[in-house]
């Protein structure tokens, strides 16, 4: 059964116009860019990268001798906190890079926040819909609206689309008609882009030796990659609208 259709509000509207627009967004990346390098020559002053590297060094050493125990533990806990709709899903998924690696850290990271948004869904369907709808009822109606129109196109759209927060998107599309095997498939594509550029931005982490190294060509091009990520899904669906017009 469909949700009911709720009205919009100016406000958000204006809001959500405004946080799209390319310069924002961009303004966005830079400020996160800065932060980043503020934060990376604070903590190389403060705590130093001797330890920093002591303490992680320590870590992975336990995964290296744990391997299965400890993705479990990781992927357990990723889950819980991705269904209970926590803010800060993106630390945990640079700790997965660092803890596992360029190549486990993003696919334990994917599959981990799809599990957890699958079961957020469903909470939202059987067992807080009206809650849900009643604490989001213009952000319950532009998804209903756009599940109907586009079906999984848009979900995936979402995915792609950090503007839109990934918790309330679980939260939306579980008051739709949408089945969970296609939400938790489309998610699990969706995300993964976001997914390996959190977890590769920790493996890289992992690998400062000098305080220097926070600011580091690679690190800096990764994040780069992160806030662009938006921008080449918003030129993707412009081609694919004109294409669809003719």
């Amino acid at each position: 059964m469909l949700a009911p259709r709720f009205r919009t509000y100016p406000s958000r509207r204006l809001t959500t116009r405004v946080l799209m627009r390319p310069i924002v967004r961009l303004r966005l990346g830079l400020a996160a860019l800065v932060l980043l390098a503020i934060l990376g020559l604070w903590f190389a002053a403060s705590h130093g990268v001797a330890e920093w590297k002591g303490w992680l060094t320590a870590q992975r050493s336990l995964v290296a001798a744990h391997p299965f125990a400890a993705a479990s533990v990781y992927v357990a806990a990723y889950i819980v906190f991705a269904a209970l709709s926590l803010p800060g899903a993106w630390a945990i998924s640079v700790a997965g890079g660092a803890l596992f690696g360029a190549w486990a850290g993003p696919l334990l990271v994917s599959a981990s926040s799809t599990a957890g948004a699958t079961v957020a869904m469903l909470a939202a369907r059987y067992l807080f819909r009206d809650a849900v709808a009643q604490r989001f009822p213009g952000f319950v109606a532009r998804v209903d609206s756009g599940v109907a129109r586009d079906g999984a196109r848009w979900l995936f759209a979402a995915r792609l689309t950090p503007v839109i927060p990934f918790s309330a998107v679980n939260l939306g599309v579980g008051l739709t008609r949408m089945s969970a095997p296609t939400f938790a498939l489309v998610t699990l594509i969706g995300s993964f882009p976001f997914a390996w550029i959190y977890a590769e931005a920790g493996a890289e982490l992992a690998t400062v030796e000098r305080p220097t190294d926070v600011l580091s060509l690679r690190l800096i091009l990764v994040f780069l990659a992160l806030a662009a990520l938006p921008f080449a899904a918003k030129g993707v669906g412009a081609l694919r609208r004109r294409r669809g017009r003719h």
